[in-house]
């Protein structure tokens, strides 16, 4: 979510750096969470051209909301029109959002997945680093992401 449906430059306080990101310091800051229109474009063109569904791994899906229907009910309010599918797991052994991914992967074996694609801003994506499409926190998700993803992922 961060650093990919919204722009960094656009949301923050440019005293508190990206790494100290969370909840505590974002109330304490007086950042909102939010999604930007043109970011929410792009991943619409990204699921309308591929029919991929969604799978959160961001850190919104623990706790930046009140509960996980927030955070869906949220999204959908501001435009995006992909499914929501799920959200990866979290715990204290799995220290890398790859390692969370391949949990997914792992409590769902009986998801048909033909391809995949991970847009993030971080690069702690091993073991899936070659999927990974790296936005710049700075931006977000730009229609040149926009174009690797659907070459990545191929059309309905």
């Amino acid at each position: 979510m961060d650093g990919v449906l919204n722009s960094f430059e656009k949301l923050t306080n440019p005293k508190l750096a990206h790494s100290e990101w969370n909840p505590k310091t974002m109330k304490e800051h007086g950042i909102q969470l939010e999604v930007f229109p043109e970011q929410i474009a792009n991943i619409n063109r990204i699921t309308d051209a591929t029919g991929a569904k969604i799978v959160l791994s961001s850190s919104w899906r623990i706790g930046y909301l009140a509960d996980w229907a927030d955070v869906v009910i949220y999204l959908h309010n501001m435009g995006l029109k992909g499914f929501i599918l799920g959200r990866t797991p979290w715990g204290s052994h799995l220290t890398r959002r790859g390692l969370e991914i391949q949990e997914w992967f792992k409590e769902h074996p009986n998801e048909k997945i033909d391809s995949f694609i991970i847009l993030d801003d971080s690069g702690d994506m091993a073991p899936y680093l070659d999927h990974l499409i790296q936005t710049d926190y700075r931006k977000g998700l730009l229609k040149k992401h926009v174009k690797q993803a659907i070459k990545i992922l191929g059309k309905k």
